[in-house]
This record gives structure tokens, C-alpha cells and sequence, in this order.
């Protein structure tokens, strides 16, 4: 899954995707002899890799050959006999506890371990801390174009005891993507002195060097082991991402881009190269769950308000601050479900996004807060599949047809009927569950329910 995000990125540029990774700097230089020598689309594979194997990562040429960009760059979802409550916290913020998911309450990875300094939003990046210097026997394998290994991508500063990086912070979002149970750990790294161009309120662009983690804890509740973390970062031709997979021990976790099905038998799947860009191509930048609803109120450790009382955004309207989604609590629970687990990925309107072609938009966009109705989910209300909808596998389908939404009329809202089904495309999400969320589907089920015209809703079509 390591992957370049970017256009036809020029020659003169590659040396970046070589040299993204110093931390202190935004990029750990490659080692002499160890340069990229194509480009994405020239002559190399389209994940921008390097044509030297395993090339030593080093801080010694950062001058040189890695560019440090400080303001808004151009252009975030292991094992061993681990619980949910992980071993890495960072003191700046308060990382455990619990997020709203769509209008319920989940619980997070709880973190237990300390590091010196501040994170984002709070202390910026490495400012105050001593540089990451990669541990000497790190490497990018032949063809790759980050470490093979996860303790060289600078997440941790002592590896053993899993305490985090000095400048990175732990963090939930406001509202949670369903991944089968799966418990998670967010963690972000933004350069020093540098800011997020949210210019457009919806789709934020981040500067060079910004580095996401993602953990997750896989297997039954009460017993799940940390199994994957995925990692990106915004390197000056794009984005690099890839998944690395923990041993059953919990004591190294190495790079796999081919996906795993089944990890140590928990059902939980990492996602291949392709199917990770399924869903974040459906963001002009990339990045899933950044956004001033997913990090606004109910969010925690990094939330839109700290990152703007730190300065790390540039010019913005503080009315977005605090977006208030529209309607009760049964319209807000559904409108934010469907936006964590629907909008911000494929239904939307990015060039890019998966579902773009089906005409149902579900991000909830702040330019359309002010009212239920004026949602891009509501424009689905008694709103013909488009023709691109895949579901010829559903069961006991009405003969009458479906609608996306129908007023009053579960059983013929294709949105909910595709929620509740699992075993192949036709299965809302496609990708990245087995498990149809219950709670979800109870959400939107209830919505559809409430749709009445004294409420202001149009009557069911026929």
C-alpha cells in the first residue's frame, strides 16, 4: 500500500519521495547511492519507488536533498497479548476516553504511557523536542518508498516501552468510521511553524511533512490485539501511505501493501494499496476525518479549536468552529452517521470520489447547515437510484422499486437496504467491514421514520 498520492508528478520532484521522511525537518534523507531515479509514470512502478533496495535511512543530508516546506503544503483511518487500553499517550492532550460515533458514545484506545513536549495544536510538531534520528539498521526496501518497518517511521521514541514520539499527539474525532468493532488509535505529527490551508472549509490542505497513524485492535471485545497501524504522509509530490502488520508477539511490525484477510483470525482485513485509495481519493487531499465536524464538537485531543488557538490554520472564518448540524437528535445522529461512514470517503462530490457517478451526496458540507433538508443527504429523499447502483444481490427487493431514501418507508430505502447487507459490492460500505453496524442502520432506519410531512419532509413518492 505504500503509494505516491499525486498527479503526474515531474522528474526534478522524486528526490522528495526519497527523502520524505526527517522528522525534525519533514523528511528522513536516503543515504548516498540510495536516490530515486523515476518518477511516478516514468519508468518506475506508480508507487514513485526508489530503483536502489534497501537504501539506509540517515539525517546527515537533509539540507541537501529534502525540501522543508513550514507553511500549507500543496495538496488520517499491533498485536501481541494487547488490550484495547494501548501503552502510548502524549502528554499534551488528553487522548483516551470516549468519542461520539454518530450519536452514540464509543469507547477509544486508552493511553497509558508519557512523553516530554507538546503535539499539535498544542506545541507545534518537534518545536521544543530533539530530532528523530532513525534507528541506524532502518531501511526502505527495494522498490518501496518508506521504512519496512514501523519503528522507523518516528511514531515512537523508545520502541520496547511504545512511548510516543516527543510533538505527537493522540486524538478521536467527533464522529467514528465503523470498521466491525475495531478499536482505534489516532495519532498526528504537523511540521513546526506551519499551518493547514483551510481555505476550503471541507477538503483541508496539509503542509509537507504532516505525518497520520492510525491503530488498529482487532478480535473480540475484551480481547483485541493491536493488528495493523497505517501511516501516511505529505511528501512535496503528493501523499505516501502504507499499512504495517504486527507479529502475533507485539514486537515488530513490517510493511505489507498486498492486504491481509482474516488477521490472526479476527475477520479484520487490511486493506490492499488499491482498496486504500477506494476511499481517501474521495478527498482532494486525501485525508479521511480532518474536517470542522469531525474535529469539532465532541472531538478530542486535536480538535479544530486547538489547532486554531495554536495558529496552525491560516485564514478561516471562526464560525467554523463550532458547525451545528441541523435538525433533532434523531436527524443529527443519522446526518453525522452518514457523513463519518459515507460522505467524507466516497459520497461526495470530488472528481475522484468512488461515488461521485450515483448522484447521492452525504458529506455534510458546511456551506448546508441550514437545515435538514438543505444536506446533500436529504437531496436523496425520494431521489431515483442512480444507474451505476449495485444491487442485484439483495434479498426480497419491493417490486414497487427502490428510492434512495423513501419518506416513511424502510424497506424501500436502498441506502438502508444496502447498510444491512454483507457478502459483496452490493454491501454498503464495499470495502473495509463484514459486519453490518447495527447501531448505524438503527440511526438511519429511525430517520427514515421521522420523515413526515408535519416535519416538513415531501410525501413518499409513488
Amino acid at each position: 500500500m505504500t503509494h505516491v498520492r499525486s498527479g503526474s508528478a515531474p522528474r526534478e520532484r522524486t528526490k522528495a519521495l526519497c527523502s520524505s521522511l526527517l522528522l525534525c525537518a519533514a523528511s528522513v534523507a536516503v543515504a548516498s547511492g540510495g536516490a530515486c531515479s523515476s518518477a511516478p509514470g516514468e519508468g518506475g512502478d506508480d508507487s514513485g519507488s526508489p530503483s536502489a533496495g534497501g537504501a539506509a535511512l540517515t539525517s546527515s543530508t537533509v539540507s541537501s536533498s529534502a525540501s522543508v516546506t513550514t507553511g500549507s503544503g500543496a495538496s488520517a483511518s499491533t498485536t501481541g497479548n494487547v488490550s484495547t487500553t494501548g501503552t502510548a499517550t502524549s502528554t499534551a492532550t488528553a487522548s483516551g476516553g470516549t468519542s461520539t460515533t454518530a450519536g452514540t458514545s464509543t469507547s477509544t484506545t486508552t493511553s497509558t504511557g508519557t512523553t516530554t513536549g507538546g503535539g499539535a495544536g498544542g506545541g507545534s510538531g518537534w518545536d521544543g523536542c530533539d530530532e528523530f534520528v532513525p534507528p541506524s539498521d532502518c531501511t526502505i526496501p527495494e522498490g518501496l518508498v518508506l521504512p519496512g518497518e514501523l519503528r522507523c517511521t518516528g511514531l515512537y521514541s523508545n520502541w520496547d516501552e511504545r512511548t510516543l514520539r516527543c510533538g505527537v499527539t493522540a486524538y478521536a474525532p467527533a464522529y467514528e468510521l465503523w470498521s466491525d468493532g475495531a478499536a482505534k488509535q489516532r495519532y498526528v505529527w504537523l511540521p513546526p511553524e506551519s499551518t493547514i490551508d483551510v481555505s476550503n472549509p471541507d477538503d483541508w490542505d496539509y503542509p509537507v511533512g504532516t505525518r497520520f497513524w492510525k491503530e488498529f485492535y482487532v478480535g473480540p471485545e475484551g480481547n483485541q490485539k493491536l493488528g495493523e497501524t497505517r501511516f501516511l504522509v505529505r511528501a512535496e509530490a503528493g501523499w505516501l501511505y502504507t499499512a504495517y502488520v504486527w507479529n502475533e508477539a507485539g514486537t515488530e511490525a513490517n510493511q505489507i501493501n498486498e492486504g491481509v484477510e482474516d488477521l490472526f483470525g479476527s475477520g479484520h482485513s487490511v486493506p490492499s494499496r488499491e482498496q486504500c485509495k477506494t476511499c481517501h481519493n474521495g478527498r482532494e487531499e486525501f485525508i479521511l476525518g480532518w474536517d470542522f465536524i469531525m474535529l469539532g464538537p465532541g472531538a478530542t485531543g486535536v480538535t479544530a479549536q486547538n489547532l486554531a488557538d495554536a495558529g496552525q490554520f491560516g485564514e478561516f472564518d471562526p464560525a467554523y468552529l463550532n458547525p451545528a448540524i441541523p435538525g433533532d437528535a434523531v436527524e443529527q445522529a443519522a446526518l453525522s452517521y452518514l457523513h463519518a461512514n459515507c460522505g467524507v470517503s466516497c459520497h461526495n462530490t470530488t472528481l475522484d470520489a468512488t461515488a461521485l457517478p450515483s448522484g447521492l451526496y452525504l458529506r455534510l458540507e458546511l456551506a448546508a447547515l441550514d437545515s435538514v433538508l438543505s444536506t446533500g443527504a436529504a437531496a436523496g429523499i425520494n431521489q431515483v437510484p442512480g444507474s451505476n447502483a449495485m444491487f442485484s444481490d439483495l434479498p426480497d427487493q419491493p417490486p414497487e422499486g427502490y428510492y434512495d431514501f423513501r419518506p416513511l418507508d424502510p424497506d424501500r430505502s436502498l441506502v438502508l437496504a444496502r447498510m444491512t447487507f454483507r457478502g459483496s459490492e452490493t454491501a454498503m460500505p464495499p470495502i473495509g467491514t463484514h459486519v453490518a453496524h447495527q447501531a448505524g442502520v438503527d440511526m438511519v432506519r429511525a430517520w427514515i421514520e421521522s420523515m413526515t410531512e408535519e416535519r416538513g419532509y415531501p410525501a413518499a413518492a409513488e
